[in-house]
């Protein structure tokens, strides 16, 4: 339930602060090069555990309001990915136009820090992109990234992403450089998905 959750949740963040993980499940992640976690939708009541994810993971600050129209929007599709049952991730998308066709276009993504470079982000993306290919029809998929993320950048490029387009002074507040790449990939036929459980 979204208690344990919390719970769960609460227990990574303490455990990142501190710097100390528990021997047995170090032990675990370190022999492994891909955890496999399971997925579960974003729903009313578990939003915030996105935004707690969120807020660990990445630079800008999303409203309540941002996080309520995941969770009722249609349009919109949110996974987050569970190992052991503790959330330790999400993403975010949206199907909207783009190029005269129906495409993904990924708003958010994270992964808590202790639970890195064990590819769950890369099933985050996958399973997105198979759920928007079935049920809404996405063609491909696009993001904007920060010209001076070099990691992300490699990321995506390594999912099949290519550049498309740099897009001058696109951010505005603080964030800087405030380039951005676009980003895209096209997307299988949805026919050759299997459906989300």
């Amino acid at each position: 339930g979204i208690n344990a959750e919390y719970m769960g949740l609460e227990r990574i963040q303490m455990e990142e602060k501190k710097g100390t993980v528990n021997a047995e499940e170090s032990k675990v992640v370190k022999k492994l090069v891909e955890l496999k976690v399971t997925f579960g939708h974003l729903t009313e009541k578990n939003r915030e555990i996105l935004k707690v994810i969120n807020k660990l993971c990445l630079p800008v600050t999303y409203s309540p309001e941002f996080y309520l129209s995941l969770a009722l929007n249609p349009e919109k599709y949110c996974i987050l990915a569970y190992y052991k049952e503790i959330p330790i991730g999400g993403i975010s998308c949206k199907i909207e136009e783009y190029k005269g066709q129906k495409s993904m276009y990924i708003m958010t993504i994270g992964v808590l820090p202790k639970y890195r470079r064990y590819k769950i982000a890369t099933q985050l993306l996958e399973q997105s992109i198979k759920e928007c290919a079935i049920q809404g029809g996405a063609k491909s998929t696009h993001l904007h990234v920060q010209t001076s993320n070099e990691s992300a950048v490699r990321f995506y490029e390594k999912a099949n992403f290519k550049i498309l387009e740099k897009l001058e002074n696109y951010y505005t507040g603080d964030i800087t450089p405030p380039h951005a790449y676009v980003m895209v990939r096209e997307v299988q036929p949805s026919h050759s998905y299997i459906n989300f459980p």
